[in-house]
């Protein structure tokens, strides 16, 4: 495993996203034609941001800033600013279960599959859900860098297998089932500007 910064993961992967509705009631077309398709992940020195796109059109951008452990959310369309501090979590996490993944663009993967319950008197009261990571080690990052990342508890999930997501199968009980899987990895030096700005009205969820 690499031991300074430098050695591990920089650059962008893309993503392509695929639904399939759980709910009789509402098809996988209809959930798709408002959903996101395609996403671009740029990570650098434990900072992610993520472009969101739908068919092609850049809707919104989501980022974390590691050093006050805040993922902000930014609508294209939109004067406001959205905010949360990633260590609150609403959901209870069920153990771990770890396994061989799939191969992904040529990386190896490790599978890591967690269960969520909603906490009593949140957001997520009686909401299941499942989450299936398949991560890949060669694509290295920092453990450390998430140890306060308690969002889905993903310092436990990267202490466990410290790499990049290149897939993952994320169901909602009795609403849809994702599969977001990468399509295109660049490891190569990038700039990440997460800098606010200014003109936006900040408003924390």
């Amino acid at each position: 495993m690499p031991s300074t910064e430098g050695e591990y993961f920089e650059g962008e992967i893309e993503y392509e996203l695929v639904y399939e509705s759980l709910n009789p009631d509402v098809s996988s077309e209809e959930i798709t034609k408002k959903s996101t398709d395609r996403k671009i992940l740029y990570f650098k020195g434990g900072n992610s941001m993520t472009e969101n796109y739908i068919r092609d059109t850049l809707t919104s951008r989501t980022w974390y800033d590691r050093l006050s452990n805040t993922t902000y959310i930014q609508k294209l369309d939109s004067d406001t600013l959205y905010f949360y501090n990633s260590s609150n979590v609403d959901f209870i996490m069920e153990p771990l279960q770890e396994q061989t993944g799939e191969i992904i663009l040529g990386h190896a993967t490790r599978q890591i599959t967690i269960a969520l319950k909603g906490k009593d008197n949140s957001n997520y009261t009686g909401s299941e859900s499942q989450f299936i990571f398949h991560i890949a080690l060669d694509l290295p990052i920092d453990s450390i860098w998430f140890k306060d990342c308690l969002e889905f508890d993903y310092n436990k999930i990267m202490s466990l297998a410290p790499g990049m997501i290149l897939k993952e199968e994320d169901s909602i009980y009795g609403y849809r089932k994702l599969i977001k899987r990468a399509t295109r990895i660049e490891h190569k030096p990038i700039e990440l500007d997460l800098s606010i700005d200014s003109t936006k009205v900040l408003i924390e969820i």
